[in-house]
């Protein structure tokens, strides 16, 4: 009897050369062949019959990763008892990497399983400072909502019509705070923080200076402009 798992990890994490290497040792260890294939960014296929053709893969431009899959076989051409998919868009939203395997031990299933999920823990390198980004930012976005919606009324004098007026004020600000954010959200973090870094080859100095500038984005602007908005709205 065969047993079947499927599960799904969400953590943001960063393939280099050398944990690849890692994640190969760890799945020898419950196949006997493994096959990598990726998808490039123009959507071809490329297939590898071995780790080292993949880490020397020039991974640039047009023929950069997207996603990365690799399958686990006793014989060499039979059906795979092992799949691992790592991509910025899994048909399961949020998610980063896919996991399947069959054994006909449940106790196998667990014991991969939980060597897969503590490579993750290891290749999960910015998942703080993603989570700290978000918070600040989204910290910033309502407190620029409040701000705005304090310095248009500052110095009035209300009835209790008007006093209605003010927090309709303040409600749409922060309405229109958080949408401004979302969409933030989508075209900075999702850059800044990709789902999966498959950093070898070109990919490797290019997510060097994505490290870079995150560093630079969260200290100097995103801390900087928080505790800005907070010394203008205090006094």
């Amino acid at each position: 009897m065969t047993k079947y798992s499927r599960s799904t990890l969400k953590k943001r994490i960063v393939l280099t050369a050398p944990r690849l290497k890692e994640l190969n040792s760890i799945l020898l260890k419950y196949c006997q062949h493994l096959q990598y294939s990726i998808t490039t960014k123009n959507q071809s296929r490329v297939y590898f019959n071995d780790f080292d053709e993949l880490s020397g893969y020039v991974n640039y431009g047009e023929d950069k990763i997207r996603s990365l899959k690799i399958e686990g076989r006793e014989i060499l051409l039979a059906e795979p008892i092992i799949t691992i998919e790592f991509s910025p868009k899994t048909p399961y939203a949020g998610y980063s990497t896919i996991l399947y395997c069959m054994f006909s031990d449940t106790d196998k299933i667990s014991i991969f399983s939980n060597d897969i999920r503590k490579f993750i823990d290891k290749a999960a390198e910015y998942n703080t400072s993603y989570s700290a980004c978000k918070w600040a930012g989204l910290i910033l976005f309502i407190l620029l909502g409040l701000y705005f919606a304090y310095s248009h009324f500052s110095g009035k004098i209300f009835g209790i019509f008007n006093i209605f007026l003010v927090i309709m004020e303040f409600l749409l600000s922060e309405l229109v705070a958080i949408m401004l954010y979302a969409a933030f959200s989508i075209l900075v973090w999702q850059k800044l923080f990709p789902r999966v870094v498959f950093a070898w080859g070109e990919e490797e100095q290019k997510y060097q200076r994505l490290k870079n500038l995150r560093s630079n984005l969260f200290w100097v602007v995103l801390i900087g402009a928080v505790i800005s908005v907070l010394v203008a709205f205090i006094f």
